[in-house]
């Protein structure tokens, strides 16, 4: 039976997170039971976005640093390594300018931590790419991953507990979409418009980088419009699991889904046997999981619209619909959104960008890149209707 583990944590004070993080993987057998003496291992944050960790949208430091910690104390090496979303743009007040990788790990306080600790930061936009030709699939047909991310002896997944616009949660499988490097993840959104297609190759590329160990950073969350922009939340805790499909599946009870199966990228995982889906074959280590499921849940705008049919979305696209849509009192012209739009359906013509709902995907990525929070979710009246009531 897979396990999971459920620790309090109240806050990121350093030495409370590493006594939660070791104390959740020492139910599960210990650190020495995944990761062996002289081994490299990666360990994967969530490094979405140049935000500081107290906006809840990237891996905070501390729980990073407990990890570091722990692969040290198994004998092993750690590395850290993630590649961010989207183009790599940078601020210098309002202007745009082109961004290191340096700079993402800088702002997010990872780099720091791991300079005291002693981990290498490794980058997955050098190194090339891996091919895997994936068979019977009609959409992302092949996938491109970091030769560098896989070239570890081991991978610890760590992901940040948050929802999605788009597949409604991100957690350890989502989270392992960061080994596609550079502009082929706009490629994958191109190809698997769909958020069942999108889905079903997150969970393609988690069956190939098959992390050893999974512990979610769910002291602070996000919920409401995520992954970047949603309310952050006070959740208290940290998971761990050896299994990443009973992580998420937990994680996304936590965080206030009723059932996991309304996330696609569980239910698929599951069914194709990559791990636990259903709670109730899932073994619960530590705190109750009633005891800190969250009641006070905030689901995505788009979640009205996530289980609709292609077909059915395109008959009812004139009376239920959900589109982003440019704030313009918070945006400040950094062309995030008109450079990382996977069909170029964002383009300014005056003096703030706008949408064209024509080429428009829904896919999110605008939502989710903006670092001014300068993208809105514009619901069409029956869509706003049924959110607000379910």
């Amino acid at each position: 039976m897979s396990k999971v583990s459920i620790i309090k944590c109240t806050d990121y004070n350093k030495d409370r997170v590493y006594s939660a993080v070791k104390q959740s993987v020492d139910y599960l057998g210990g650190i020495e039971k995944y990761i062996k003496k002289g081994e490299r291992v990666l360990i994967k944050p969530n490094l979405l976005s140049m935000k500081t960790p107290d906006k809840a949208v990237t891996t905070h430091p501390e729980v990073l640093r407990a990890v570091i910690r722990l692969v040290k104390e198994a004998g092993a090496t750690p590395f850290v390594g993630d590649s961010p979303g989207g183009k790599m743009t940078g601020y210098s007040g309002s202007f745009r300018k082109l961004a290191n990788p340096d700079q993402y790990w800088q702002e997010t306080g990872m780099k720091a931590v791991c300079g005291e600790e002693g981990a290498e930061i490794v980058s997955f936009e050098t190194g090339g790419s891996e091919v895997f030709e994936l068979k019977n699939r009609k959409h992302v047909k092949t996938l491109r991953l970091s030769k560098t991310a896989l070239s570890f002896d081991s991978i610890i997944d760590v992901p940040k507990l948050k929802t999605h616009g788009m597949v409604l949660f991100t957690g350890a499988i989502k989270n392992l979409f960061g080994c596609v490097s550079g502009l082929t993840k706009a490629e994958y959104h191109k190809q698997a418009v769909h958020p069942e297609a999108f889905s079903r190759m997150l969970v393609d590329i988690f069956s190939i980088v098959k992390p050893k160990l999974g512990i979610f950073d769910a002291v602070e969350a996000m919920d409401g419009n995520g992954p970047s922009s949603g309310r952050v939340k006070k959740v208290g805790v940290i998971l761990a699991s050896a299994d990443c499909v009973a992580l998420d599946t937990v994680g996304s009870m936590v965080l206030g889904f009723k059932s996991a199966k309304e996330i696609s990228a569980i239910r698929l995982a599951g069914e194709q046997g990559l791990g636990e889906s259903d709670i109730s074959k899932i073994e619960i280590e530590g705190e109750k999981l009633e005891s800190v499921v969250q009641k006070d849940f905030i689901k995505p705008s788009n979640a009205a619209l996530r289980n609709m049919s292609p077909i059915v979305g395109v008959l009812l696209n004139k009376f239920f619909w959900v589109y982003p849509k440019i704030n313009e009192a918070k945006c400040a012209v950094c062309r995030v959104c008109v450079d990382n739009c996977p069909v170029k359906a964002i383009n300014i013509k005056t003096k703030y960008p706008s949408v064209d709902r024509k080429k428009c995907i829904k896919c999110m990525c605008c939502h989710e890149l903006c670092t001014y929070d300068a993208i809105d979710i514009d619901l069409s009246f029956l869509a706003g209707k049924i959110y607000r009531t379910g």
